[in-house]
Protein backbone atom coordinates (compact mmCIF):
# COMPACT_ATOMS: atom_id res chain seq x y z
CA UNK A 1 0.00 0.00 0.00
CA UNK A 2 2.42 1.97 0.91
CA UNK A 3 4.67 1.76 -2.60
CA UNK A 4 1.35 2.61 -4.26
CA UNK A 5 0.27 5.86 -2.54
CA UNK A 6 4.28 6.68 -3.23
CA UNK A 7 3.38 6.20 -6.74
CA UNK A 8 0.60 8.24 -7.63
CA UNK A 9 2.33 11.47 -6.60
CA UNK A 10 5.18 11.06 -8.89
CA UNK A 11 2.91 9.77 -12.24
CA UNK A 12 1.06 13.15 -11.66
CA UNK A 13 4.53 15.10 -11.66
CA UNK A 14 5.38 13.25 -14.95
CA UNK A 15 1.95 13.67 -16.53
CA UNK A 16 2.42 17.22 -16.07
CA UNK A 17 6.00 17.62 -17.26
CA UNK A 18 4.69 15.70 -20.74
CA UNK A 19 1.99 17.85 -20.61
CA UNK A 20 3.93 21.35 -20.51
CA UNK A 21 6.31 19.85 -23.60
CA UNK A 22 3.24 19.28 -25.58
CA UNK A 23 2.15 22.70 -25.42
CA UNK A 24 5.79 24.19 -25.17
CA UNK A 25 6.26 22.10 -28.98
CA UNK A 26 2.40 23.02 -29.87
CA UNK A 27 3.21 26.45 -30.44
CA UNK A 28 4.31 27.71 -33.92
CA UNK A 29 7.82 28.37 -34.91
CA UNK A 30 6.44 31.57 -36.36
CA UNK A 31 5.31 32.69 -32.97
CA UNK A 32 8.52 32.19 -31.45
CA UNK A 33 10.90 33.06 -34.08
CA UNK A 34 9.72 37.03 -36.00
CA UNK A 35 9.29 36.55 -39.81
CA UNK A 36 11.34 38.82 -41.67
CA UNK A 37 9.03 42.18 -43.22
CA UNK A 38 7.94 41.48 -46.71
CA UNK A 39 10.24 44.40 -48.10
CA UNK A 40 13.46 42.68 -46.91
CA UNK A 41 11.32 39.47 -48.56
CA UNK A 42 11.32 40.67 -51.79
CA UNK A 43 14.52 42.85 -51.55
CA UNK A 44 16.35 39.05 -50.95
CA UNK A 45 14.25 37.57 -54.34
CA UNK A 46 15.52 39.96 -56.43
CA UNK A 47 19.02 40.16 -55.24
CA UNK A 48 18.85 36.10 -55.50
CA UNK A 49 17.56 36.39 -58.79
CA UNK A 50 19.82 39.65 -59.85
CA UNK A 51 22.95 37.35 -58.69
CA UNK A 52 21.54 34.61 -61.11
CA UNK A 53 21.14 36.72 -63.94
CA UNK A 54 24.29 37.81 -63.83
CA UNK A 55 26.02 34.81 -63.55
CA UNK A 56 24.06 33.61 -66.11
CA UNK A 57 25.63 36.23 -68.10
CA UNK A 58 28.55 35.71 -67.46
CA UNK A 59 28.46 32.03 -68.92
CA UNK A 60 26.87 33.05 -72.26
CA UNK A 61 29.74 35.36 -72.68
CA UNK A 62 32.61 32.44 -71.59
CA UNK A 63 30.73 30.32 -74.29
CA UNK A 64 30.73 33.01 -76.81
CA UNK A 65 31.24 30.59 -79.85
CA UNK A 66 27.92 28.63 -79.07
CA UNK A 67 26.20 31.75 -77.80
CA UNK A 68 26.61 33.29 -80.91
CA UNK A 69 25.70 30.50 -82.71
CA UNK A 70 22.76 29.68 -80.72
CA UNK A 71 21.68 33.71 -81.54
CA UNK A 72 22.43 33.21 -85.33
CA UNK A 73 20.53 30.23 -85.32
CA UNK A 74 17.33 31.78 -83.34
CA UNK A 75 17.66 35.39 -85.61
CA UNK A 76 17.73 34.02 -89.20
CA UNK A 77 14.52 31.96 -87.45
CA UNK A 78 12.72 35.02 -86.46
CA UNK A 79 13.99 37.09 -89.63
CA UNK A 80 11.72 35.61 -91.96
CA UNK A 81 8.60 36.24 -90.50
CA UNK A 82 9.38 39.65 -88.91
CA UNK A 83 10.19 40.62 -92.87
CA UNK A 84 7.34 39.78 -94.93
CA UNK A 85 5.48 41.53 -91.69
CA UNK A 86 7.35 44.53 -92.58
CA UNK A 87 6.38 44.26 -96.03
CA UNK A 88 2.59 43.80 -95.49
CA UNK A 89 2.94 47.09 -93.29
CA UNK A 90 4.61 48.85 -96.03
CA UNK A 91 2.39 48.12 -98.05
CA UNK A 92 -1.02 48.70 -96.38
CA UNK A 93 0.58 52.60 -95.42
CA UNK A 94 0.69 52.61 -99.25
CA UNK A 95 -2.73 51.87 -99.70
CA UNK A 96 -4.26 55.19 -97.96
CA UNK A 97 -2.14 57.06 -100.12
CA UNK A 98 -2.68 55.89 -102.69
CA UNK A 99 -6.77 55.36 -102.30
CA UNK A 100 -6.76 59.35 -102.49
CA UNK A 101 -5.48 59.19 -106.48
CA UNK A 102 -8.63 56.99 -106.98
CA UNK A 103 -10.49 58.48 -109.72
CA UNK A 104 -13.87 57.57 -111.37
CA UNK A 105 -13.73 58.73 -115.21
CA UNK A 106 -16.93 59.54 -117.04
CA UNK A 107 -16.70 59.85 -120.36
CA UNK A 108 -20.02 60.97 -122.52
CA UNK A 109 -21.51 60.22 -125.86
CA UNK A 110 -20.16 62.30 -128.47
CA UNK A 111 -21.47 65.56 -129.54
CA UNK A 112 -23.54 66.27 -125.66
CA UNK A 113 -23.57 69.65 -124.96
CA UNK A 114 -21.52 71.10 -123.19
CA UNK A 115 -24.39 73.06 -120.60
CA UNK A 116 -25.30 69.72 -120.39
CA UNK A 117 -22.19 68.21 -118.83
CA UNK A 118 -21.58 71.05 -116.64
CA UNK A 119 -25.41 70.67 -115.36
CA UNK A 120 -24.75 67.05 -113.97
CA UNK A 121 -20.98 68.35 -112.92
CA UNK A 122 -22.64 70.44 -110.69
CA UNK A 123 -24.98 67.59 -109.75
CA UNK A 124 -22.12 65.23 -108.96
CA UNK A 125 -19.89 67.85 -107.23
CA UNK A 126 -23.00 68.02 -104.30
CA UNK A 127 -22.97 63.95 -103.38
CA UNK A 128 -21.75 63.69 -100.24
CA UNK A 129 -19.33 60.39 -101.40
CA UNK A 130 -17.60 62.94 -104.14
CA UNK A 131 -14.86 64.95 -102.73
CA UNK A 132 -13.86 67.01 -106.33
CA UNK A 133 -15.41 66.73 -109.34
CA UNK A 134 -13.13 67.98 -112.80
CA UNK A 135 -14.56 68.95 -116.31
CA UNK A 136 -12.21 67.71 -119.44
CA UNK A 137 -13.90 69.50 -122.11
CA UNK A 138 -13.07 68.24 -125.80
CA UNK A 139 -11.11 70.74 -127.26
CA UNK A 140 -8.74 71.16 -123.85
CA UNK A 141 -8.71 67.13 -123.92
CA UNK A 142 -7.15 66.91 -127.65
CA UNK A 143 -4.99 69.80 -126.78
CA UNK A 144 -3.39 67.96 -124.02
CA UNK A 145 -3.65 64.81 -126.44
CA UNK A 146 -1.45 67.15 -129.30
CA UNK A 147 1.28 67.95 -126.55
CA UNK A 148 2.29 63.93 -126.10
CA UNK A 149 4.99 62.99 -128.74
CA UNK A 150 4.12 61.37 -131.29
CA UNK A 151 0.82 62.15 -131.56
CA UNK A 152 0.88 65.93 -133.33
CA UNK A 153 0.73 64.69 -136.68
CA UNK A 154 -1.81 62.56 -135.95
CA UNK A 155 -4.38 65.06 -134.84
CA UNK A 156 -3.16 67.64 -137.32
CA UNK A 157 -4.90 64.67 -139.89
CA UNK A 158 -8.55 64.77 -138.16
CA UNK A 159 -11.04 66.79 -139.68
CA UNK A 160 -13.32 66.95 -136.49
CA UNK A 161 -12.43 66.45 -132.88
CA UNK A 162 -13.00 62.74 -131.85
CA UNK A 163 -13.21 63.08 -128.16
CA UNK A 164 -15.62 63.20 -126.03
CA UNK A 165 -16.36 65.25 -122.83
CA UNK A 166 -15.00 63.85 -119.57
CA UNK A 167 -15.59 64.32 -116.20
CA UNK A 168 -13.28 62.99 -113.50
CA UNK A 169 -14.56 62.41 -109.92
CA UNK A 170 -12.79 61.77 -106.53
CA UNK A 171 -14.79 59.35 -104.77
CA UNK A 172 -14.52 61.16 -100.76
CA UNK A 173 -13.06 57.42 -99.84
CA UNK A 174 -13.30 56.41 -95.80
CA UNK A 175 -12.16 52.96 -94.57
CA UNK A 176 -14.34 50.01 -95.99
CA UNK A 177 -16.49 52.02 -98.44
CA UNK A 178 -17.61 50.50 -101.03
CA UNK A 179 -17.62 52.44 -104.64
CA UNK A 180 -20.01 50.52 -106.65
CA UNK A 181 -22.99 52.34 -105.57
CA UNK A 182 -21.56 55.82 -106.86
CA UNK A 183 -20.68 54.55 -110.42
CA UNK A 184 -23.86 53.05 -110.81
CA UNK A 185 -25.59 56.07 -110.02
CA UNK A 186 -23.11 58.06 -112.63
CA UNK A 187 -23.80 54.84 -115.28
CA UNK A 188 -27.72 54.92 -115.03
CA UNK A 189 -27.13 59.12 -116.49
CA UNK A 190 -28.44 58.91 -120.42
CA UNK A 191 -25.44 60.97 -121.72
CA UNK A 192 -22.80 58.70 -120.12
CA UNK A 193 -21.12 56.28 -122.49
CA UNK A 194 -18.67 54.47 -120.22
CA UNK A 195 -17.65 54.81 -116.60
CA UNK A 196 -13.84 53.79 -115.55
CA UNK A 197 -12.73 53.17 -112.18
CA UNK A 198 -9.21 53.25 -111.95
CA UNK A 199 -8.69 51.12 -109.03
CA UNK A 200 -8.71 47.85 -110.08
CA UNK A 201 -4.72 47.74 -109.62
CA UNK A 202 -4.92 48.87 -106.25
CA UNK A 203 -7.79 46.28 -105.34
CA UNK A 204 -4.88 43.34 -106.18
CA UNK A 205 -2.41 45.40 -104.04
CA UNK A 206 -4.33 44.98 -101.44
CA UNK A 207 -5.18 41.69 -101.70
CA UNK A 208 -1.62 40.91 -101.86
CA UNK A 209 -1.08 42.90 -98.87
CA UNK A 210 -3.45 40.73 -96.82
CA UNK A 211 -2.03 37.54 -98.67
CA UNK A 212 1.27 38.45 -97.43
CA UNK A 213 0.49 39.55 -93.68
CA UNK A 214 -1.33 36.32 -93.33
CA UNK A 215 1.79 34.68 -94.54
CA UNK A 216 3.81 36.29 -92.12
CA UNK A 217 1.47 35.30 -89.07
CA UNK A 218 1.77 31.42 -90.28
CA UNK A 219 5.30 31.63 -90.41
CA UNK A 220 5.56 33.13 -87.01
CA UNK A 221 3.76 30.53 -85.76
CA UNK A 222 5.51 27.85 -87.64
CA UNK A 223 8.80 29.49 -86.81
CA UNK A 224 8.34 30.62 -83.12
CA UNK A 225 7.89 26.59 -82.62
CA UNK A 226 11.36 26.08 -83.90
CA UNK A 227 12.97 28.71 -82.10
CA UNK A 228 11.61 26.80 -79.04
CA UNK A 229 12.77 23.93 -79.84
CA UNK A 230 15.78 24.96 -80.69
CA UNK A 231 16.10 26.53 -77.43
CA UNK A 232 15.10 23.09 -76.07
CA UNK A 233 17.82 21.35 -77.72
CA UNK A 234 20.37 24.11 -76.54
CA UNK A 235 19.24 23.83 -72.71
CA UNK A 236 19.52 20.29 -73.08
CA UNK A 237 22.97 19.86 -73.87
CA UNK A 238 24.01 22.65 -71.07
CA UNK A 239 22.23 19.80 -68.97
CA UNK A 240 24.01 16.67 -69.76
CA UNK A 241 26.98 18.95 -69.63
CA UNK A 242 26.56 19.90 -66.25
CA UNK A 243 24.85 16.56 -64.99
CA UNK A 244 28.02 16.45 -62.18
CA UNK A 245 27.54 19.43 -60.59
CA UNK A 246 22.88 19.12 -60.74
CA UNK A 247 23.59 15.84 -58.92
CA UNK A 248 25.89 17.65 -55.82
CA UNK A 249 23.37 20.00 -56.11
CA UNK A 250 20.89 18.13 -55.18
CA UNK A 251 22.76 16.03 -52.50
CA UNK A 252 23.26 19.06 -50.59
CA UNK A 253 19.81 19.78 -50.44
CA UNK A 254 19.23 21.95 -53.95
CA UNK A 255 15.68 22.09 -54.79
CA UNK A 256 14.78 21.82 -58.44
CA UNK A 257 13.10 25.20 -59.14
CA UNK A 258 17.09 26.46 -57.74
CA UNK A 259 18.39 24.43 -60.17
CA UNK A 260 16.39 25.45 -63.29
CA UNK A 261 16.96 29.32 -62.44
CA UNK A 262 20.16 29.19 -64.42
CA UNK A 263 19.13 27.17 -67.46
CA UNK A 264 15.66 29.73 -67.42
CA UNK A 265 17.60 32.91 -67.57
CA UNK A 266 19.86 31.24 -70.18
CA UNK A 267 16.92 30.47 -72.38
CA UNK A 268 15.72 33.71 -72.18
CA UNK A 269 19.20 35.67 -72.99
CA UNK A 270 19.12 33.19 -75.76
CA UNK A 271 15.76 34.55 -77.49
CA UNK A 272 16.82 38.00 -76.38
CA UNK A 273 20.08 38.03 -78.95
CA UNK A 274 18.53 35.98 -80.95
CA UNK A 275 15.51 38.51 -81.44
CA UNK A 276 18.21 41.67 -81.53
CA UNK A 277 20.01 39.49 -84.46
CA UNK A 278 16.34 39.41 -86.10
CA UNK A 279 16.57 42.87 -85.77
CA UNK A 280 19.64 43.86 -87.65
CA UNK A 281 19.09 41.15 -90.32
CA UNK A 282 15.62 43.28 -91.31
CA UNK A 283 17.51 46.47 -90.73
CA UNK A 284 20.45 45.53 -92.96
CA UNK A 285 17.38 44.07 -95.54
CA UNK A 286 15.14 47.25 -95.31
CA UNK A 287 18.49 49.60 -95.95
CA UNK A 288 19.47 47.64 -99.20
CA UNK A 289 16.03 47.92 -100.99
CA UNK A 290 15.37 51.46 -100.15
CA UNK A 291 17.26 52.59 -103.04
CA UNK A 292 15.27 50.29 -105.51
CA UNK A 293 11.83 50.71 -104.29
CA UNK A 294 12.41 54.55 -104.27
CA UNK A 295 13.51 54.34 -107.94
CA UNK A 296 10.71 51.97 -108.59
CA UNK A 297 8.16 54.33 -106.81
CA UNK A 298 9.63 57.10 -109.04
CA UNK A 299 8.52 55.84 -112.35
CA UNK A 300 4.84 55.55 -110.53
CA UNK A 301 5.01 59.49 -109.86
CA UNK A 302 4.65 58.21 -105.46
CA UNK A 303 6.77 59.34 -102.91
CA UNK A 304 6.45 56.06 -101.44
CA UNK A 305 9.41 54.69 -99.32
CA UNK A 306 10.63 51.39 -97.43
CA UNK A 307 10.16 52.23 -93.66
CA UNK A 308 11.58 49.42 -91.22
CA UNK A 309 10.50 48.29 -87.46
CA UNK A 310 9.94 51.09 -85.08
CA UNK A 311 10.71 51.23 -81.56
CA UNK A 312 7.09 49.88 -80.12
CA UNK A 313 7.74 47.00 -82.97
CA UNK A 314 10.96 45.89 -81.48
CA UNK A 315 10.46 45.85 -78.25
CA UNK A 316 7.61 43.49 -79.17
CA UNK A 317 9.90 41.37 -81.60
CA UNK A 318 12.49 41.92 -78.65
CA UNK A 319 9.85 40.22 -75.65
CA UNK A 320 8.99 37.54 -78.05
CA UNK A 321 11.87 36.61 -78.84
CA UNK A 322 12.52 36.49 -74.89
CA UNK A 323 9.00 34.56 -74.00
CA UNK A 324 10.03 32.07 -76.68
CA UNK A 325 13.26 31.40 -75.43
CA UNK A 326 12.00 31.20 -71.92
CA UNK A 327 9.17 28.59 -72.76
CA UNK A 328 11.92 26.41 -74.45
CA UNK A 329 13.81 26.52 -71.73
CA UNK A 330 11.68 25.93 -69.27
CA UNK A 331 10.09 22.42 -71.77
CA UNK A 332 13.56 21.32 -71.28
CA UNK A 333 14.83 21.55 -68.65
CA UNK A 334 12.11 20.88 -66.23
CA UNK A 335 12.04 16.83 -67.81
CA UNK A 336 16.26 16.90 -67.81
CA UNK A 337 16.42 18.01 -63.70
CA UNK A 338 12.90 14.80 -62.98
CA UNK A 339 15.28 12.29 -64.35
CA UNK A 340 18.54 13.44 -62.60
CA UNK A 341 19.26 12.00 -59.26
CA UNK A 342 21.65 11.71 -57.39
CA UNK A 343 23.76 8.11 -56.74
Amino acid sequence: MWMKRSKQPVNRRLRRRQAGSVRQSAVPMSSRRARPPIAARLQAYWTIHLRTARETAARLIRLRHVSLLTALVIGLTLALPTGLYVLADNVQKLIPDWRADTQVSVFFKLRTPLMQVETRLQEWSGRGDVQRAELIAPDEGLAQLRGLPGFEAAIQALEENPLPAVVILWPQLEAGQDLQPLVDAVQRVAEVDRVQLDREWLERLQAVGILVERLARLMGFLFGLAVIMVVGNTIRMEVQNRRSEIEITKLVGGTDRFIQRPFLYAGIGYGLSGALVAWIIVQMSVWIMSGPVSRLAMLYQSDARLHGLGIAQVGLLILIGMVLGGVGAFWSVRRQIRQIEPT
